[in-house]
């Protein structure tokens, strides 16, 4: 095929690129917070049905057996920035939060034998690095100040095996052990009228570390005729958390109390801190999600890919310590298209979406209690 005969399908891509976008945040309250391994971050993590390099090790470990060769990929150290405004979150005033990270994101190795294909990967599936100065000034000359840190780090790293069971049907699992460290740090500062109509200023400082580890298996299926042109993806995970640990601080001053039985009110001390600091520490074991992703990829010739992944993850219940609200079932989707110009060079455009897992009713519930 001709560049001139190529051009319909390369005017596709185009149009696709600068069509299928996306932003995820990285929050408990969100799924699909890093997309891992280069190429399906090209098609928006559309990869279920693909998994044929080392990105399937996490993906759908069945692909690895459709691998050309034996390989070892990484991906290099990645920026990422994001932005979270919520509008209101502080009174009238928005609330924006900004985070920067530059983390290893991937790394994947695949060795074919007589028996299979094996292989093993390290992946950072979410990572978080909040330093945020805020101050308000309110229009009734109020004010606040909130210095916050937020760092969280999860981690999978663990071997991989897949062969084939029938012409066109392949199978693999991956068995990851599960980490995951999280340090959040709020100091909040604020003015209120006291006795006299004087502003008086409040302050509080809540801190809170969760350590957990765990086991991740990744169980994978993979249909793919021999003829080429498509492939059926599904694969089924969920993280186990086998020993956790948590603790918290809560220290704060309040020379004007907020309620009838504020802790915090220090009318006999004004300046030392009425709630403080000792430090609980608790070993609640937190529910996570299983996930099932199913995928679908049409290959309409050798430059061409089209492929779409729904993902779908079950409710879970909370644990008081590590979050206090019922995840909420839901799906995501995602589409990715990829396209070869010549042997070397392919552009990849993709769609997704991260719902947010949030059971409002139940959320509002837990902070009324």
């Amino acid at each position: 095929m001709t560049l001139v005969q190529k051009i319909p399908q390369l005017l596709a891509v185009i149009f696709t690129l600068f069509t299928f976008v996306g932003k995820a945040t990285a929050d408990d309250y969100h799924y699909s917070d890093v997309i891992i391994g280069e190429r399906p971050a090209g098609m928006g993590g559309a990869y279920v049905a693909v998994s044929d390099d080392t990105a399937g090790l996490y993906y759908n470990p069945a692909g690895i057996t459709l691998a050309q060769s034996n390989s070892v990929s990484a991906s290099v150290n990645t920026w990422r920035q994001e932005r979270k405004t919520y509008v209101g979150g502080n009174g009238s005033s928005d609330y924006g939060v900004d985070s920067t990270t530059l983390q290893p994101n991937f790394f994947g190795i695949i060795q074919h034998t007589p028996f299979g294909a094996i292989g093993f990967s390290y992946v950072v599936r979410d990572s978080l690095n909040q330093h945020q100065d805020l101050t308000w000034v309110f229009p009734d000359t109020t004010s606040a100040t909130e210095n916050l840190i937020d760092q969280v780090n999860t981690y999978n790293i663990g071997p991989s095996m897949a062969f084939k069971v029938a012409n066109n049907i392949r199978v693999g699992i991956t068995l990851y052990y599960f980490y995951k460290n999280e340090t959040y740090i709020d100091n909040y500062a604020y003015t209120v009228f006291g006795n006299n109509n004087q502003l008086q200023t409040q302050w509080e400082n809540n801190y809170t570390k969760d350590e957990e580890s765990g086991t991740r298996p990744i169980l994978g299926i993979l249909y793919a005729p021999e003829d080429g042109k498509y492939s059926v993806g599904l694969s089924l995970s969920k993280t186990f958390v086998f020993s956790a640990n948590q603790y918290s601080q809560y220290t704060c001053r309040h020379p004007v109390a907020s309620g009838a039985n504020d802790p915090c009110y220090t009318q006999n001390d004004p300046i030392h801190p009425t709630v403080g600091p000792t430090i609980a520490h608790a070993n609640v074991l937190p529910d996570y999600p299983t996930e099932v992703r199913l995928g679908w990829a049409y290959f309409p010739n050798k430059d061409f890919l089209l492929s779409a992944d729904l993902d779908y993850f079950d409710s879970a219940s909370p644990d008081t310590m590590v979050y206090d609200w019922n995840r909420q079932p839901i799906i995501n989707a995602a589409v990715g298209v990829e396209y070869y110009l010549n042997s070397g060079f392919a552009v990849r455009a993709g769609l997704y979406t991260d719902r947010s897992n949030i059971d409002a009713q139940g959320l509002i519930q837990s902070q009324i209690a």
